[in-house]
């Protein structure tokens, strides 16, 4: 057998036609053509052919993995599982069988990419901890959890959160908790504590510089607000309940509710007083 014609392709100049014996035969891309110098009018066997179909299958997984990088940084794990499905869903798109050496191939392409320096998971970290650091704010907890889900190792990880200054923390800690003081109009002022201690913790904070941030909040636009918004919830709450209750038990059910809500005790039944009527039996 002989390769009768190579020609580079139109839609891709760095992939080429290979002609054997005058027919159509596969597209390699250029690594491969010069990886085994082909040339025209070359002999070439049957195992020759198999060793180039093999080579360009391995490179097609590597060039798949460098289009994936280009999008932006991942890391180790991210490349292997894109790799994983990208060939799943070709397999099955193709309804072929997969690759024997497939798994293999994939992991020599992440090594070669590792040496080339496209893949550096303590690189990656340490850019992704910088990043949510200063632009969304999330603490040390939330991105150890967010890096250990991308497959980065945990000594890397520990290597990677010196990026992210404890002074930085409680800044931004801080800056989250009065923010949300701020916005969140509709709780009283010990529901609203309660919230941004949930909040700080889903994002990441430990429990000392939680205590820590929630004695600096302002919390006076809360308080000035308590009442209207005690009378506002009461309302509704009144509402609720006088359908299947009244008296003693329909002022029950309200104080258990509000009190749920963040109310304080004192303020529901001083509003109950001045509203007495509202749990006349009738």
């Amino acid at each position: 057998m002989k390769i009768t014609r190579i020609e580079k392709q139109k839609k891709n100049s760095e992939r080429y036609s290979l002609y054997v014996d005058d027919e159509f035969w596969m597209g390699v891309n250029e690594a491969v053509l010069v990886k085994f110098a082909l040339f025209k009018a070359q002999t070439v066997t049957a195992k020759d052919l198999n060793e180039i179909a093999e080579s360009e299958y391995q490179h097609s997984i590597y060039s798949q993995a460098i289009k994936f990088l280009a999008h932006g940084l991942k890391t180790v794990k991210e490349t292997r599982d894109y790799l994983t499905k990208y060939l799943a869903d070709r397999h099955k798109e193709q309804e072929e069988q997969p690759h024997p050496n497939e798994a293999l191939y994939i992991e020599q392409a992440i090594e070669k990419l590792t040496e080339q320096k496209y893949l550096n998971d303590l690189f990656y970290s340490q850019s992704y901890v910088r990043t949510h650091a200063n632009l969304n704010q999330k603490g040390p907890a939330l991105l150890r959890r967010e890096l250990q889900q991308k497959g980065v190792a945990v000594h890397l990880i520990d290597e990677a959160m010196q990026e992210y200054p404890t002074e930085l923390e409680v800044e931004n800690a801080q800056a989250l908790a009065d923010k949300y003081a701020r916005i969140k109009k509709q709780y009283p002022p010990k529901k609203l504590i309660e919230k941004t201690r949930q909040m700080l913790h889903n994002k990441g904070y430990d429990h000392d510089l939680i205590q820590q941030v929630i004695h600096e909040v302002d919390l006076s636009a809360s308080a000035e607000r308590q009442d209207d918004l005690l009378a506002k919830e009461a309302e509704k709450q009144l509402r609720k309940w006088r359908r299947k209750h009244s008296g003693f038990q329909l002022k029950q059910k309200m104080t258990e509710s509000m009190m749920r809500k963040g109310f304080d005790y004192d303020l529901i039944k001083a509003w109950m007083a001045e509203n007495e009527e509202a749990f006349i039996e009738e």
